[in-house]
């Protein structure tokens, strides 16, 4: 199980980690995007969301595609992270949107790293997004993710997608797992 975790040092500085539990099989390379990288995501129509990198990134790719992140930090010290989540993630149906705000499941991570600078960034700009689930034959079907987010001033939070919907959530503790959904987590964590 992949786990995504931020320590905090007396100084205030930051350190995201996480552990990456089948990196071998997907091919992942390490993955530099300069700022002024245009960008088109898939829909199930054709062409989705189009954007233009605004901050440099440093990552790893998921499948071999530089287009397709697992996870980076860029030049702001935004970090976002995909975990899997099996059996859980529900993600929107963009049937009937208009294209230019559906984004794929795969391209996400690469939106959010690429134009965004804190965690509330982040969650405002895929909130203006649909976020469909696009099959990736590298993982055999639609892969079940969510994203961990972390940022320079020390705030952590959470994208999922349950029951075709986006949930944002906050995430004060700072640790994320693959599975279940974070609320499950914070139901059954025991702090004395």
């Amino acid at each position: 199980m992949c786990t995504n975790f931020k320590l905090t040092a007396l100084d205030g500085s930051n350190v995201i980690a996480r552990s990456m539990e089948f990196p071998d099989m997907l091919g992942a390379m390490v993955t530099a995007i300069p700022r002024g990288i245009s960008y088109t995501s898939a829909s199930p129509s054709g062409v989705g969301v189009s954007w233009t990198s605004k901050y440099g990134v440093v990552g790893m790719d998921a499948i071999g595609n530089t287009q397709y992140l697992t996870d980076g930090m860029n030049e702001a010290g935004l970090y976002v992270g995909v975990l899997y989540m099996p059996g859980f993630a529900s993600y929107q149906d963009p049937t009937g949107e208009d294209d230019s705000r559906v984004i794929s499941n795969m391209d996400v991570c690469n939106f959010a790293l690429t134009t965004c600078a804190t965690v509330q960034e982040v969650f405002a700009a895929v909130g203006n997004l649909v976020v469909w689930g696009e099959s990736q034959k590298a993982i055999g079907g639609v892969p079940p993710i969510h994203l961990v987010l972390h940022d320079k001033s020390g705030a952590s939070g959470v994208i999922e997608f349950r029951e075709g919907t986006q949930q944002h959530l906050d995430n004060p503790v700072g640790v994320a797992t693959n599975a279940p959904y974070l609320d499950w987590h914070y139901n059954n964590l025991r702090v004395h």
